[in-house]
This record gives C-alpha cells, structure tokens and sequence, in this order.
C-alpha cells in the first residue's frame, strides 16, 4: 500500500520536527517545506501530496496567498488543505478574520471541504492535537488515498474519546 503523501508547509523548527515524527508514526510520508515559496518548488518538481498542512504565517508570502495561488492552479486545487495557525490564540481580530474567510471559501471537488482550524498553543510542548490528525486523515480519505492502519487506529480512539466526553 502506498503511504499518504502529507505536505507541511511550516516555518518552525521544532514544529516541523514533531509533525514530521508523529505524522510518519501514523503511517505517512511527509514533506516539509520552511516557506510558501519552497512550497511552490516542491509541488512543481515532486509527487503531489495527499492532503497539505498549511501554517498561516510564514516568512515571505503567507498562508492564505499560498492557498489563494494554489486554487487558482487545477494541477493543485482538489488537494485538500487543512489551515494551521496560531492567529488565535493571540487574538489578533484580523487575523482571525483571514482564518475564517479561509475556511469559509475552501472548496474542493465540488463540495464544501471546509477544514476545522488547529491552534499551536503558545507556551506549551509541541504536540500534534487531536483535531489536525482527524483533519488530516479526513482530508486523505476525500483524496482518495487508503488510511494507513495507524492512522485509523489513532482516528478511532480520538473519535471514542470525543464520544465519552459528550
């Protein structure tokens, strides 16, 4: 079985390092690109991802111009984008603003794909939360792509979990 292709466009280190690690334990290959335009590169010259994670602010053109960039190319649109921000948390009103506007807009394959918002929670250890491996298994299975068996597993628990805190 083919792994998932996941692409993580991400300007922090050790975020990078911790999707990277925690994503490849559920079964996916990952790509980590530190910038929209590394992103670009990579999407040009390499196998197209699966499904792309997505961090707002990036260093040179951000995260919601990136997304814009790659919806207006058919190679690009149908992948599913899942957003990834901090914005907030630091509850900056514009900010928040640009993250729903994104979310709200986002269209793949003719229905809405609208991807839940994950927050990087300042002050704490990186960790990947629960909703971005929901939203990134959702956004596989819209692609397509077969779960890999520890991702599912990972999906199934987090869902009992969410089931028994209601």
């Amino acid at each position: 079985m083919e792994k998932p292709r996941l692409l993580v466009i991400e300007d922090t280190a050790i975020t990078q390092a911790v999707l990277k690690s925690q994503f490849e334990a559920l079964g996916c290959e990952v790509m980590i690109c530190g910038s929209a335009e590394e992103a670009w590169e990579h999407l040009q010259n390499a196998a197209l991802p699966h499904g792309i994670i997505l961090d707002f602010q990036l260093p040179g053109e951000d995260g919601p111009s990136f997304f814009r960039r790659l919806s207006m190319d058919l190679r690009f649109k149908s992948i599913p984008v899942i957003p990834f921000t901090s914005l907030l948390s630091q509850q900056q009103n514009q900010g928040f603003e640009k993250v729903l506007d994104f979310a709200a807009n986002r269209d793949t394959k003719g229905g809405s794909a609208a991807h839940p918002m994950v927050e990087k929670k300042d002050g704490q250890e990186p960790h990947v939360p629960p909703a971005l491996i929901l939203s990134v298994g959702h956004a596989f299975q819209r692609s397509g792509q077969m779960l890999p068996t520890e991702l599912r597993k990972a999906m199934r628990t987090i869902a009992e979990a969410l089931s028994k805190s209601t």
